[in-house]
Parts: structure tokens; C-alpha cells; sequence
């Protein structure tokens, strides 16, 4: 395995870098072009992408980690501003046009002839999908973990929580029911009546509307149409215990996919009991699996 330097040059003169990640014993079957979450640097929550490099590598993929302008060491720096405005402009397309820049200087770099698939986890799966669905070619693949269909929540107003995720809360109130800590909440306020109701509504929705939510992304929503159009193969890998998990099942399996998990161009896969950043090495492990067989198959 070995790491390289890699950078490239926008139109306006400034620099973006990122780490490419080569197997050891000749070219590389494909390569993974991983966007940033969010704006988190290019090592990904709790060095996640530097795992998924790795591991790859090992495999036969190389991986590009890549900070878009503003992001780690790439040129420029991020305004001030509140943390859930940055993060609504990275999923409002803010990364596009570098992540479109990388793709393309990866092509050139590996000499276009290695399959370049373009994921992220989380706003950089979302990323990878806008970016998929605006270049002019049509990419190798996508790779989302985690996807996050719904725009980050402006504080004090939070999103409604759908059924599915209603029903793994009151699943754990059996639990909570010999929890000291959690009658104390009762007692003090804190957990509220309201709460209760709330999760209770929620599970006595349809799970699946006939048509896609309105709290979508519309970002999301028209960047999945285009790439399901163009019948990019998407493997969507998803946290088990992951609100984003919850929202895609209830509000775009349904309605897009007939609630197919497997498709022609779609496969969803899910790490049951995993959090929101694959944190435990075993759920790293069964995410880099399909990874690599999705992109072997293709």
C-alpha cells in the first residue's frame, strides 16, 4: 500500500489536496473518490476514511480522500458562520464543482482505464450523488454511507421523526423501565408526556407514503431521480441504529425504490446494529466487504 500526495489546481488558481491511496502489485482494479462528510477534513469522522482506504487497498482499490477549498489542507478557509448553516451548504451542492474537478483529475491520473466510483458518508454521500448526476460522463458508480436525505435541522426546530425510528425508540422503554436514571427523568421534567405521544403518533403513520416527503432535501430528491435515470449503479449502505437509516426507509424506499432493498442499478445494505460512523472495527469490516464486492461486480 502506498499513500501519495495529490493535489490539483481549480480555474481560479487555488490548490485543493487530498491523499490517494494505492494497492501494492500492479494497477488498481477500481478507484473510490471519497467527499468529505459535511465539512469535516478528509481523514473522516473518527478516521474513517483513512480505515476504508486501507482496508481497500489491501483489496486491490485505490482511494482518493479529498478536501474540497476551505476543507483541511486544501487553499481557503470557511466563513463565520453558524455550524448548521456550513453544514446546509455543503448539502445545498457547496462541494459540487470540486468534487467534479477531483473526479476527473483522478481519471486523468490512473490514465482512464480504472472504474472511478464516487461516495461519502453522510452530506459527502450526498455530495458524491449531486456530483454524479451534473458531470457530463457518467461515473463508474456510487458509493453513500449513511446518506442524509433530510437537510440538518435549524436548532430548536427539530425535524419530525418518522415511524420506524418511533418504534426503536419504544423498544428501548422496556429497558429504560428498570433505568434509575431514566425515572428520574420522568420525575424532574425532562423526559416529557409530549415526547411519549409524539413517538406513539409517529408509529401509527403509513410507513410508506404514496408520494416522497416534503422534509426531503429537494437536492436529494432530484439528484436520485437523475442518477436512478441514468442508471448509475448506488450501493447504499446504512447504519442500523442511524436516524438517517429511519428517513430513508420510511420516506424514499417506498416511493422510489417499491421498497425493493436490490435493484438493476440500486442494492441497500444495512449494518444492524452500527452508529452513524461505523466507529466499531467490525462494522467497518462488513462495509468495506460490500464495497469492494459492489465495485468487483462492476
Amino acid at each position: 500500500m502506498t499513500d501519495e500526495v495529490f493535489e490539483l489546481v481549480g480555474p481560479e488558481g487555488q490548490t485543493r489536496r487530498g491523499i490517494l491511496t494505492l494497492p501494492d502489485g500492479g494497477p488498481p482494479q477500481a478507484a473510490l473518490l471519497l467527499l468529505t462528510a459535511g465539512v469535516k477534513y478528509r481523514t473522516g469522522p473518527g478516521q474513517l476514511y483513512v480505515a476504508l482506504a486501507r482496508r481497500l487497498a489491501e483489496l486491490g482499490f485505490a482511494t482518493l480522500r479529498f478536501d474540497p477549498l476551505c476543507v483541511g489542507e486544501s487553499d481557503g478557509s470557511l466563513e463565520a458562520a453558524p455550524s448548521h448553516e456550513l453544514w446546509l451548504s455543503a448539502e445545498r451542492g457547496r462541494f459540487v464543482a470540486d468534487a467534479a474537478l477531483a473526479y476527473e483529475a483522478l481519471e486523468r491520473h490512473l490514465g482512464g482505464l480504472t472504474p472511478v466510483f464516487l461516495g461519502g458518508l453522510c452530506g459527502g454521500g450526498l455530495t458524491a450523488q449531486m456530483t454524479a448526476a451534473a458531470l457530463p460522463q457518467r461515473p463508474a458508480g456510487l458509493i453513500s454511507i449513511n446518506i442524509a436525505a433530510r437537510e440538518t435541522p435549524v436548532p430548536g426546530r427539530p425535524v419530525a421523526v418518522v415511524a420506524s425510528e418511533s418504534r426503536a425508540t419504544l423498544r428501548s422503554y422496556p429497558r429504560k423501565l428498570v433505568s434509575a436514571a431514566a425515572w428520574k427523568r420522568v420525575f424532574t421534567g425532562t423526559t416529557s408526556v409530549r415526547t411519549l405521544a409524539t413517538t406513539v403518533a409517529a408509529i401509527l403513520r403509513l410507513k410508506h407514503a404514496p408520494k416522497l416527503d416534503e422534509s426531503l432535501n429537494p437536492r436529494f430528491v432530484a439528484s436520485l431521480r437523475r442518477t436512478r435515470a441514468l442508471q448509475i449503479p448506488h450501493l447504499l449502505i446504512f447504519s442500523g441504529t442511524d436516524s438517517r437509516w429511519f428517513h430513508f426507509n420510511d420516506l424514499v424506499l417506498g416511493p422510489l425504490f417499491q421498497g425493493e432493498m436490490k435493484g438493476p442499478a440500486h442494492e441497500v445494505r444495512v449494518v444492524p446494529d452500527a452508529e452513524h460512523h461505523l466507529f466499531m472495527p467490525e462494522w467497518r469490516d462488513a462495509a468495506v466487504a460490500w464495497i469492494a464486492e459492489w465495485m468487483r461486480r462492476r
